[in-house]
Formats: structure tokens, C-alpha cells, sequence
């Protein structure tokens, strides 16, 4: 049963005679002019036959982008967590739910003794903003489920300033026209500033011309507006005639090919950006918060909704304990002042995007860069003179708020993150900033090696290299190695900037840079914005500056020394810490280290967040049991897990990555489901470009730590592009002969090929190019013993080759192949470009698993 308010507008939908069986009743509601379908289902019983069920739901899920269904499903065996089902019948209908791109948001029992998930809530759109499993009714617990669906908002005929026609020729003239140095001479940064700013505001007022914006009306070629026009004449004329449906099939079919040659032209021959953002906008992924909850009470409006936000994300904030713990100075080498030419102004000026950027200062980007060479010598006076005296304009220190939902219940404050909108103008003299601070600290040698994150050079898959060869390396002893993984409560929010700022002092930074450093971190405000509605400014007592340059940069210096005192294996990627070890002692205490450390800088850890994994090659299957954690921190047990996500990738136990691939097998399908719902009627190439840009990414992200070398694994792999391309050629009715040929035709490469090239590449990037920064952790060497059957950069592996998650590693896995590579293809000047240009010429058939007589 389905019951709708009477002033909801909606149609029911009539289901074909044959699906008469399946228990199951359906709307469309129509909001916004789009339709969204609601199904609510009934299976009796979980042992029947599904597949008319899965027919049916095929049919009503197949004319509709918007979907939600619900219902008791009966389907007792299937994991939602790992997606997973212990019998045929759930796995069935869990193969239907994947490839159909649907979602489940039920997680609790919703059937008690025994506790089952029997009632699901699914849907293929983020439409869904709040899942609640309720008190017991009967034998099931009741499930509430709020909707966002967006009903249509009055237009506001509000001008805007139209920053692209701008007459930015007499804009610059006059600008450059003005004695900057007499006008900005002898007078507070503050003022220096607000004088710049209100010439430049009087200049938009006067060439930047105001526009209303419009509802968009497409433009129709003439054929089509002749349709049109037809078929108005014909319905006038005849009514519903035989001839006034054949024009609206005719008017129909143009329409759809007027809108697949459009979307050639777009996306084809467009950016990837382009693409990805037409595929999340037909997604209907819009970032819109719904009703949020406060306590007992509801935030509807946009002012509510604000000022709530606003002081969820003001309560993180820690009031410093005014103990400065003395730090010894880290260098001799001091820098305590920044120099600012024009020239550097307007070079990063002109590196700005072409973007109207809502700011606190009320200049966006577009307009800066058009007008960069003429305010390029007032912003360096400002830039100076502010160094001189660490005085920041008052608007710098302002930001905008943007909330981005996270994940979980969007009606809980505390799943959104803050994205902050800041003066593009600070931002620029950030930059040179930060360009002088990282130049000391890389003289200095200040940074640990261990930390990864907003560094040159490394990356997620540089760390995950190197942790990976550790694990290997450390497996040999035979011992089990464990892991602690160790979850911050917002750490960057929580900074103490007394204690940043002595922490930036013992790393040689001072005099003039420090005060400007001290004066840009303290007397901060931020605002919450929702749809153009404002909160009330909010005081921001600690925490680096989000949105910002610098933010990032001062959190690597706050956290560059959690680890000082470590005996165990540590890692950092930005506020992501992991420790790891063989020994359990050692590890231990390391963690009671962290506790001190933590009491000391003020930052806490979430123990309910942190998880152990414990790591072990042994082949004996009591090495995997799940054991209770031995670890402990802030007195609280840490939980145990057998996977773990680090970084993007699924490192299990027994250290293969089989778990890693299946969940990224099954999110693939998913997005190639997402793709052909979406892509109804377009081309074969906008399909296959879509699939270039929105799923293969997914594919070999992280492949250079995971890439496979059992034909099992890469046979997996490589069926997504398969069944893709197989999908398409049924689509589009076409004569489908092998995948190979496939490739050959649309001018791909197998995936396995291109993992191949990918480990080359990183080979090459890291020893030769120095591109990557690995240090020794591909645990490669050049042998000092030379032969002249051998190309100058032959190499050997230190991991040996004992098992088969050893032979794994990048370094065994692509060792032969580098080996016999001909000398040729490592160009005489140093590029990465030029080797995979000339590897991309040679037949490496013999190195690849797959190949026209094995898929």
C-alpha cells in the first residue's frame, strides 16, 4: 500500500499484465518538471522465485532516472556492508541491485530473533536524506525515510554583474594611470587596502555592465521550429489525427538527434571536465541541504539552517590551555622576511582561473587576472608593507562558509564539511608565502620523509608503495605484523595557534614573517552561506584556515614531529597517522607516546574510529581468525578488523588484494549502470568517452600497489572493459566478433597493458626522472657489476621473490619486463615523456597474461 497526500502531484503507474504477480505498487511524482518514481514491493517469502520480481523491477526501473524503492524484500543472507550473499537467491538479488546502480540504506535489523535486514530502502539518485529504523510494530521495526525533493523556487530578478563583457581596456588605462606610491604612501595596511579596493569597486560600477539573468529558452534550428509550428497547426486543424502523431514522432526524433549532436560536440570534442560534469548533472547530484535536525527541533528555512551550521561548525574549535611547551630550535638557518617584486604578483595573477568566485572582498578571479599587469605594483605595496608591519586587512582574514555534505544522514549537522571561500587577493600573496617558507624547509630539511600529504613529488600510491614494501620486507621474520590506524577528531579545525606559531619558531621562522604568520592565523571570523542566505559572523579561535595556501603547509609543521620519538614504522599522510610493527610492546608504547603527544599539542583522537589489522603471509588459516585487539588508547580497546581501507585501497590481511578488486569490480558496474541510464540516447563515442573519464579512472587508481598476476584476477579486471564494450556493440546493434578486435577498432589498449605501462612509467619516474620522490622504498638498486648485453639502468629487486604476494610488488612484478627493454627507449635528456613514447612503440605482448588466444 501506498498513500500520498491529496496535493501531491503524481501519476500511478499501470503494470503490464504479466508482472500481475509481484506484490508491488508505484508513482511518479512530478516536482520541478522532473519525475521522480516511487515503488514500494512486497516478496513473501524468501525461498520463492525471483525473477519475475527482478523482471519486474528491470521494466518499471528502465524509462526512469529518478528512483526510490522500498518494501520487505525477505532476502535474510545478504551482507550490506560487503555487499556479499551467502545463498543464490540473495546473490541474485544482489547482482540485480549492483547492476542496476541502486543503493541501500538500511543498516540496522529491521526483523528481530533472528535480527535480519528484511525491509530495504534502495534508490539509484541522492534523493534519500535521512534513514531511521524505528520501534517494533508486529515482528518489524518501522523504517522512516525523509526525501529531499526540491520544489520550484521563486525566480529573483536580481542584476548581476556581468564580469565577461567588462571593458577592461579602459579599466587597465586607468589603473595604470594612477601614482600608486603617492597614494598609498604613509598610511596602515588596513587603510591601504580599503583605499585599493574602492577604486577598483568604482572602476566595476562604471565598465562592468549589469545583466538579468534569464530563464533559459533553447534555441531551435529552423527544421525543428517547423515541427513545431505543424504541430500546432495539425492539432488545431484535426485533433488527435493519424498525421498529428506522426509530427510529434517526427518532432520527437529530431529533438533527440538535435540533442545527441549536441552532446558530440560537447563531450567528444570537449574537456574531460565537460564530460564529468555533465554526467553528475544528469545524475541529479546536487549538493542542496534539506532539513537539518537540532535536538527535538527542525531547521526549514535558509537563515535556520545557517545559523545552525554555522555554530555546529564553530563547536569544534579548542580554546588554547596558554602552556607553550618549549621547543628546541630544529635549524641555524633563519628566514624571517619575504621579498615581493611586481612581477611575481602578476605572474601568479595571470595563473588564476577564468571564474566568478564569490569572495568576502567582492573580487573575483576573472576580473584580477584581466586587470594582473596593471595592480600588479599596488598589490606589491600592500603585499609589503603588510610583511613590514604583520598587519592583515581585516577582509583577509574573513570567510565564506560553503557546506559539503560528507556521508550518512544529511539531516546531521555534523556529516557536512566546511569549505571555505576566502579573499583570492590573500590567496595570491599566500602563494609567495608559501613558496618562501617551502624553499626553508627544504634547505633545512625539516619535514620528516615519513609524511606524504600536500608534499612535491609523493602521493597516496607513492606512500602506499612504500607501505606495502615494508609489510613485505618486515613478513620475512615470519612474524605477524600489526597496524594501528589513527583517526583525528578534526585536526585541522583544532590546531592551537600559540602552539603553531612556537612550533613555526623552532623551525627557523621569524622576525617579520612570523608576525605576519601570527596576525594571518589569530582574529579570524567565518560566515555560513546557504542559497545567498548568510549567518551571522562566527570568531574562529583555532584551527588552520581551510580554503586557504597556507592552511595545509602550517599543518604539516604543527604535526611534523608526532612521530619523533617512534620506534615503530610510521606513516603520515597529511592527518592520516598509521603505525606498524612486529613487535606488540614496541607498539604499544608507541601509542601511549601519541597519548602524550596529543595531551601536550591539544589535538584528540577518536579511539571508536582507530582500527588494528593484523598482517601475516603464513598460509595457515588460524593466522586470520579475528582476534581481540591488544592495543589500547586513552584506555579504550581498539577494534580489530581482517580489511582495511587505506588511502583508497583494500589491504587485507593475508596481504593480497582480491578483497580490493571485488569492491572495485562492483563499483565500476555500478557507474557503467549510472552510464547507460543516463546516456539513453547517445552515441557509442559519448558512451565510451564517459567511460574513459568516469570509470576507468576508478579502474587503475592505486595499480602500481595492487596490479594483479594471476590470470584469475586479471581476467576480473579486465571484464569490466569487456562486458562494457560488449554492451555497447548490443546497444547499438552491432556485429560483436572478439574483445580484441574491439580494442583494435576503437583504438584502446587492455587494461593489463596499461597497468603494465603505468609500473614502467612509476620505475622510470622514480629512479631516473626523479619524478616520484621513493627514496629506496621500490627496494630496487642498480648492481655495480656491468654487462653489456644490458641496457645502463638494469636493475634488481631486494624483496625476494619467495611468495606470491612478493612477486606482486612493483618491484618483481615489472622487474623483467624494465630488464629487457631495449636501450633506445631511454631517451638521451632525461623525460618521462619520451620513454613512455617510445615504450608505447614496442610489443610487450610476451609480458601480458591476456591475449587474443586466452580472453
Amino acid at each position: 500500500m501506498l498513500n500520498l497526500k491529496h496535493s501531491i502531484i503524481c501519476s500511478q503507474i499501470n503494470i503490464p499484465d504479466q508482472f500481475k504477480r509481484v506484490e508491488l505498487v508505484g508513482v511518479d511524482l512530478i516536482i520541478r518538471n522532473t519525475s521522480t518514481r516511487i515503488i514500494v514491493c512486497y516478496h513473501p517469502c524468501h525461498n520463492d522465485d525471483m525473477s519475475l520480481l527482478i523482471e519486474a523491477l528491470k521494466y518499471l526501473l528502465s524509462s526512469h532516472t529518478n528512483v526510490f524503492l522500498c518494501g520487505d524484500f525477505n532476502m535474510p543472507h545478504v551482507n550490506w556492508e560487503s555487499l556479499s550473499a551467502s545463498d543464490k537467491k540473495c546473490n541474485e538479488f544482489l547482482t540485480f541491485v549492483l547492476n542496476s546502480g541502486l543503493t541501500q540504506y538500511v543498516h540496522e535489523p529491521t526483523r528481530l530473533h533472528p535480527d535480519h535486514i528484511l525491509d530495504l530502502v534502495l534508490t539509484n539518485t541522492p534523493i534519500i536524506h535521512d534513514v531511521v529504523v524505528g520501534e517494533l510494530f508486529s515482528d518489524h521495526r518501522l523504517i522512516k525515510t525523509t526525501l529531499t525533493l526540491q520544489f520550484e523556487t521563486p525566480n529573483e530578478n536580481k542584476s548581476l554583474l556581468n564580469y565577461w563583457k567588462g571593458d577592461y581596456t579602459m579599466i587597465n588605462y586607468i589603473i595604470a594611470n594612477i601614482n600608486w606610491n603617492n597614494l598609498l604612501a604613509d598610511i596602515p595596511v588596513e587603510r591601504m587596502y580599503n583605499v585599493f579596493l574602492d577604486i577598483l569597486k568604482k572602476l566595476i560600477a562604471l565598465y562592468i555592465p549589469k545583466s538579468n539573468p534569464k530563464k533559459h529558452t533553447k534555441k531551435y534550428p529552423p527544421y525543428i521550429k517547423r515541427l513545431q509550428h505543424d504541430k500546432l497547426y495539425i492539432w488545431r486543424l484535426e485533433g488527435n489525427s493519424t498525421l498529428y502523431k506522426n509530427l510529434c514522432a517526427s518532432l520527437k526524433t529530431a529533438l533527440r538527434d538535435l540533442e545527441k549532436d549536441k552532446l558530440e560536440r560537447n563531450l567528444v570534442s570537449g574537456s574531460s571536465k565537460k564530460c564529468f560534469t555533465y554526467i553528475k548533472n544528469q545524475m541529479g547530484t546536487k549538493n542542496e541541504i534539506g532539513i537539518l535536525k537540532n535536538g527535538n527541533n527542525a531547521c526549514l528555512t535558509d537563515t535556520q539552517k545557517s545559523s545552525f551550521l554555522a555554530e555546529s561548525f564553530s563547536n569544534v574549535f579548542t580554546q588554547d590551555d596558554g602552556i607553550n611547551p618549549h621547543i628546541p630550535a630544529k635549524t641555524k638557518s633563519i628566514t624571517d622576511n619575504v621579498v615581493i617584486e611586481p612581477f611575481m604578483v602578476e605572474a601568479l595573477l595571470l595563473k588564476l582561473k577564468d571564474r566568478i568566485n564569490t569572495t568576502p572582498d567582492e573580487l573575483p578571479a576573472l576580473f584580477l587576472k584581466k586587470v594582473a599587469t596593471s595592480i600588479a605594483l599596488p598589490l606589491s605595496l600592500i603585499f609589503n608593507e603588510s610583511l613590514k608591519t604583520g598587519a592583515i586587512p581585516s577582509l583577509w582574514k574573513e570567510a565564506i562558509i560553503l557546506p559539503l555534505f560528507k556521508k550518512g544522514s544529511r539531516s546531521d549537522a555534523s556529516n557536512y564539511r566546511p569549505i571555505s571561500l576566502t579573499s583570492s587577493v590573500c590567496k595570491t600573496m599566500e602563494k609567495l608565502v608559501r613558496n618562501a617558507i617551502v624553499g626553508h624547509l627544504k634547505s633545512a630539511k625539516l619535514l620528516v620523509n615519513n609524511q606524504y600529504g600536500f608534499r612535491d613529488k609523493k602521493s597516496c600510491e607513492s606512500q602506499l608503495i612504500r607501505y606495502s614494501g615494508d609489510l613485505l620486507f618486515d613478513s620475512s621474520s615470519k612474524k605477524p605484523i600489526w597496524a594501528v590506524y589513527v583517526d583525528f577528531k578534526k585536526a585541522f579545525d583544532t590546531v592551537s595557534h600559540s602552539k603553531l606559531v612556537s612550533k613555526l619558531g623552532s623551525c627557523g621562522i621569524a622576525g617579520n614573517l612570523l608576525n605576519w604568520l601570527e596576525s594571518f592565523l589569530t582574529g579570524r571570523s567565518q560566515k555560513v552561506m546557504v542559497n545567498k542566505t548568510m549567518s551571522k559572523p562566527m570568531a574562529v579561535s583555532s584551527g588552520v584556515p581551510q580554503g586557504s595556501v597556507l592552511g595545509p603547509l602550517l599543518f604539516l609543521i604543527f604535526i611534523n614531529d608526532i612521530g619523533d620519538k617512534y620506534i615503530s614504522n610510521y606513516l603520515l599522510y597529511a592527518d592520516d597517522l598509521k603505525l606498524y610493527g612486529t613487535d606488540e610492546t614496541t607498539l604499544q608504547s608507541d601509542l601511549f607516546k601519541l597519548e602524550s603527544w596529543c595531551k601536550t599539542w591539544q589535538m584528540s583522537v577518536a579511539p571508536n574510529k582507530c582500527e588494528v589489522i593484523k598482517f601475516s603471509l603464513s598460509k595457515r588459516k588460524s593466522s586470520y581468525t579475528h582476534v581481540s585487539s591488544k592495543f589500547t588508547l586513552n584506555g579504550l580497546s581498539l577494534p580489530t578488523t581482517s580489511t582495511i581501507r587505506d588511502l583508497g585501497v583494500y589491504f587485507s590481511q593475508d596481504l593480497t588484494f582480491s578483497r580490493h578488486i571485488e569492491i572495485t569490480i562492483r563499483k565500476c558496474h555500478m557507474r557503467i549502470n549510472i552510464l547507460f541510464r543516463i546516456l539513453t540516447h547517445s552515441s557509442f563515442e559519448v558512451i565510451l568517452k564517459c567511460f574513459l573519464i568516469y570509470v576507468r579512472p576508478i579502474i587503475e587508481y592505486g595499480t602500481v600497489v595492487f596490479s594483479p598476476i594471476t590470470k584469475v584476477m586479471i581476467r576480473k579486471l579486465e571484464s569490466l572493459q569487456k562486458s562494457f564494450l560488449y554492451r555497447c556493440y548490443k546497444k547499438f546493434n552491432m556485429s560483436y566478433i572478439s574483445y580484441f578486435d574491439c580494442l583494435e577498432t576503437w583504438k584502446l589498449e587492455s587494461l593489463e597493458y596499461r597497468r603494465l605501462i603505468n609500473d614502467l612509467l612509476c620505475i622510470y619516474k622514480s629512479l631516473i626522472s626523479k619524478e616520484i620522490c621513493t627514496y629506496d622504498n621500490l627496494r630496487m638498486y642498480f648492481p655495480d657489476v656491468a654487462n653489456l648485453r644490458r641496457h645502463k639502468y638494469y636493475i634488481r629487486c631486494a624483496l625476494k621473490n619467495t611468495s606470491n604476494q612478493r612477486s606482486q610488488f612493483i618491484g618483481n612484478r615489472a622487474l623483467n619486463c624494465w630488464n629487457e627493454l631495449p636501450e633506445h627507449v631511454f631517451p638521451v635528456k632525461i623525460s618521462s615523456r619520451c620513454f613512455k613514447s617510445n615504450i608505447a612503440k614496442l610489443n610487450l605482448t610476451k609480458y601480458l597474461t591476456l591475449n587474443t588466444h586466452t580472453i
